[in-house]
Parts: C-alpha cells; sequence; structure tokens
C-alpha cells in the first residue's frame, strides 16, 4: 500500500514537471519596456501584456508613453508627446518573431497663427511594426529589434526601434 502511494506520488510528480516544459506561457506576468525610436517617437516607457495565445501564437496588448522633442521652438522645455498603442502577434521559443500594429495618439506643440505663442494639436497616426525579440523562457530581460514604419499625415514614414524591457513578477 505504502509502496503504490509512493510510486503514485513519483507518477504525479514526474508528469507535472514533464508538462512544466512544454509550455512557455507567463500568464499573467506583463512587461515594461525602455525603447528607443519605435512607435513612441524618439523615446518611450511601454507597458505590454500577453493577453491570450492562440495556436502558439502570443497576442500581446501594449501602450507607451513617448517623445518626439523636449523643446518647443521657443527653446522652453514642453515636449510632443506620443501616446502609442496596438497588437503584436509573436511566434518562437527563445527567439520570436513579431508583427503588430496600431494607433498612436500625438500631441505636438506648434505656434498660433494669430499671436505665435505655443499651442497643443492632436492627431492620431498609425504604426506596423515587423520584427524580432530575444526572451529566454518569456521571463526575466527581454530584447526587441524591427521595422516600425510610422503612416503620418496619409505618408509613410520609415522607421525602426529597439528596445530593452523587464518582465516583471508579481
Amino acid at each position: 500500500m505504502i509502496t503504490r502511494s509512493v510510486l503514485g506520488l513519483i507518477s504525479l510528480w514526474a508528469m507535472s514537471s514533464a508538462f512544466a516544459q512544454g509550455d512557455c506561457t507567463p500568464g499573467p506576468y506583463p512587461a515594461i519596456h525602455l525603447e528607443a525610436l519605435g512607435a513612441g517617437g524618439y523615446g518611450s516607457i511601454t507597458y505590454e501584456r500577453i493577453v491570450t495565445r492562440i495556436k502558439g501564437v502570443h497576442v500581446r496588448a501594449r501602450a507607451g508613453l513617448g517623445f518626439e522633442r523636449l523643446k518647443d521652438y521657443t527653446r522652453k522645455f514642453n515636449p510632443d508627446l506620443v501616446l502609442p498603442i496596438g497588437v503584436l502577434f509573436t511566434k518562437g521559443n527563445a527567439w520570436q518573431l513579431e508583427i503588430g500594429g496600431g494607433a498612436a495618439i500625438s500631441s505636438v506643440v506648434y505656434p498660433d497663427q494669430r499671436d505665435f505663442r505655443p499651442i497643443r494639436e492632436q492627431e492620431v497616426h498609425a504604426w506596423l511594426h515587423a520584427g524580432v525579440r530575444y526572451a529566454p523562457l518569456l521571463r526575466g530581460w527581454v530584447i526587441r529589434a524591427g521595422y516600425t514604419p510610422l503612416i503620418e499625415f496619409g505618408r509613410w514614414r520609415h522607421w525602426g526601434g529597439l528596445s530593452v524591457g523587464r518582465i516583471i513578477r508579481g
């Protein structure tokens, strides 16, 4: 009786260890990225979370806050802000291919035509992304690089991006 119980517990332990190796989905753990260039302008901080997994493809939601210029035309600190939001699809193990896109809401400072004082104007633009990420076992550090064209005022702006991020454990 004791032998069967011990063998049963060993079998359950062995099976749970084997199953844990097969799926590397981190579950609800989000990631924070510091990004140079990319959809958020010259620099941004981005929050990312896996929302679902479909046939081995991770679907990730992203939102960030970035900037274009830090000073306006009067040379005062008045940054042009960018809020990129979107979805990425990633596939792979440690090295992953990623594609996606979204919108970028920008708040840019312009001179008022009447009195030349700084005013802000908001616009919505689109962005696309195709790249690669390195995320060993989908935990710890994440490194990303890709081609991220921005579609502004109906024109394509060829743009790239690099980012370093960290998956946050709760």
